[in-house]
Protein backbone atom coordinates (compact mmCIF):
# COMPACT_ATOMS: atom_id res chain seq x y z
CA UNK A 1 0.00 0.00 0.00
CA UNK A 2 1.44 3.41 -1.16
CA UNK A 3 1.06 6.43 1.49
CA UNK A 4 1.25 9.99 -0.48
CA UNK A 5 0.17 13.27 1.16
CA UNK A 6 -1.92 15.31 -1.27
CA UNK A 7 -2.17 19.10 -0.42
CA UNK A 8 -4.95 21.45 -2.04
CA UNK A 9 -6.30 24.83 -1.73
CA UNK A 10 -5.11 28.17 -1.97
CA UNK A 11 -1.45 29.34 -0.49
CA UNK A 12 -3.32 30.97 2.71
CA UNK A 13 -5.94 28.00 3.23
CA UNK A 14 -3.95 24.93 2.28
CA UNK A 15 -5.72 21.09 3.26
CA UNK A 16 -3.58 18.86 3.66
CA UNK A 17 -4.36 15.11 3.98
CA UNK A 18 -2.52 11.57 3.49
CA UNK A 19 -4.55 8.75 1.00
CA UNK A 20 -3.51 5.61 1.11
CA UNK A 21 -4.04 3.58 -2.43
CA UNK A 22 -4.50 0.36 -2.02
CA UNK A 23 -2.61 -2.35 -5.07
CA UNK A 24 0.43 -0.03 -5.50
CA UNK A 25 3.39 -0.99 -3.94
CA UNK A 26 5.66 1.43 -1.33
CA UNK A 27 8.32 1.10 -3.21
CA UNK A 28 6.61 2.02 -6.89
CA UNK A 29 7.93 5.21 -7.89
CA UNK A 30 5.18 8.08 -8.49
CA UNK A 31 3.79 9.12 -11.84
CA UNK A 32 1.57 11.59 -13.04
CA UNK A 33 -1.30 8.62 -13.14
CA UNK A 34 -1.50 7.91 -9.29
CA UNK A 35 -0.73 11.42 -8.38
CA UNK A 36 -4.09 11.84 -9.96
CA UNK A 37 -5.49 9.21 -8.45
CA UNK A 38 -4.86 10.34 -5.33
CA UNK A 39 -5.94 13.37 -5.80
CA UNK A 40 -9.14 12.12 -6.88
CA UNK A 41 -9.23 9.95 -3.80
CA UNK A 42 -8.78 12.95 -1.51
CA UNK A 43 -10.74 16.03 -3.10
CA UNK A 44 -13.15 14.34 -5.88
CA UNK A 45 -10.59 16.23 -8.59
CA UNK A 46 -7.65 14.90 -10.30
CA UNK A 47 -6.18 18.18 -10.64
CA UNK A 48 -5.44 21.87 -8.49
CA UNK A 49 -3.49 19.72 -6.27
CA UNK A 50 -0.11 18.89 -5.07
CA UNK A 51 0.73 15.24 -4.34
CA UNK A 52 4.06 14.23 -2.53
CA UNK A 53 5.76 10.95 -1.40
CA UNK A 54 7.65 12.54 1.02
CA UNK A 55 10.05 9.40 1.73
CA UNK A 56 11.03 9.28 -2.17
CA UNK A 57 11.15 12.91 -1.70
CA UNK A 58 9.16 13.64 -5.32
CA UNK A 59 5.90 14.92 -6.08
CA UNK A 60 3.89 16.32 -8.83
CA UNK A 61 1.85 19.32 -9.16
CA UNK A 62 -1.54 18.67 -11.05
CA UNK A 63 -3.16 21.13 -13.47
CA UNK A 64 -5.70 20.51 -15.96
CA UNK A 65 -4.04 18.78 -18.52
CA UNK A 66 -0.24 18.64 -17.37
CA UNK A 67 1.76 17.73 -14.29
CA UNK A 68 4.88 19.35 -13.28
CA UNK A 69 7.63 16.90 -11.20
CA UNK A 70 8.91 18.55 -8.20
CA UNK A 71 11.82 17.43 -5.87
CA UNK A 72 12.88 18.19 -1.99
CA UNK A 73 16.37 18.51 -1.17
CA UNK A 74 17.83 17.41 2.13
CA UNK A 75 17.07 20.83 3.30
CA UNK A 76 13.14 20.24 2.62
CA UNK A 77 12.97 23.34 -0.12
CA UNK A 78 11.13 22.16 -2.88
CA UNK A 79 12.54 22.30 -6.84
CA UNK A 80 11.78 21.56 -10.30
CA UNK A 81 14.45 20.33 -12.80
CA UNK A 82 13.84 22.88 -16.47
Amino acid sequence: MKELTVITGPRGNQQQGIVQLNGVLAREPLTPKLARRAARVAQGSASGATVWDYPMGVGYRLYKQSARKLYLNERGEVYAKS
